[in-house]
């Protein structure tokens, strides 16, 4: 696992932030509701363990490197409260459930509990 503090994340401007979240919004006509995502550094240990066992379990994800996404990066640690913690793995167009540095029996189990959100007649 790999942390860092708040203050140790640069800041960029705003005009990069809003590029980032237009570039994230989900499409629900596709099968991005499915999608699993794996926010992480490439030369991270558990990131790049957690990326094989996606790929030996046949499961399609989306990969993040927040080292070049500082979106990504602030997104993260908003979710550990301050703290940048590698990997992060979500799923579903919510991004919920989230997995900080999970373990292999958490990654499973979020994975199969994983079920598309549904609102209204849109599967979100």
């Amino acid at each position: 696992m790999v942390s860092y503090k708040a203050d140790e994340i640069s800041t960029a401007g705003p005009t990069t932030a809003s590029v980032r979240t237009n570039t994230m919004v989900r499409n629900a006509k596709t099968e991005e509701p499915a999608r699993v995502m794996v926010y992480g550094a490439e030369w991270c240990e558990q990131t790049t363990h957690v990326r094989r066992l996606l790929a030996q379990w046949g499961i399609r994800y989306h990969f993040i490197d927040i080292d070049k996404d500082h979106y990504a990066m602030c997104k993260v640690a908003a979710w550990n409260f301050g703290t940048l913690t590698t990997p992060a793995v979500t799923c579903g167009a919510t991004e919920n459930p989230r997995l900080l540095a999970p373990q292999d029996e958490q990654l499973h189990s979020m994975l199969f509990l994983c079920q598309p959100l549904r609102v209204g007649p849109l599967i979100l």
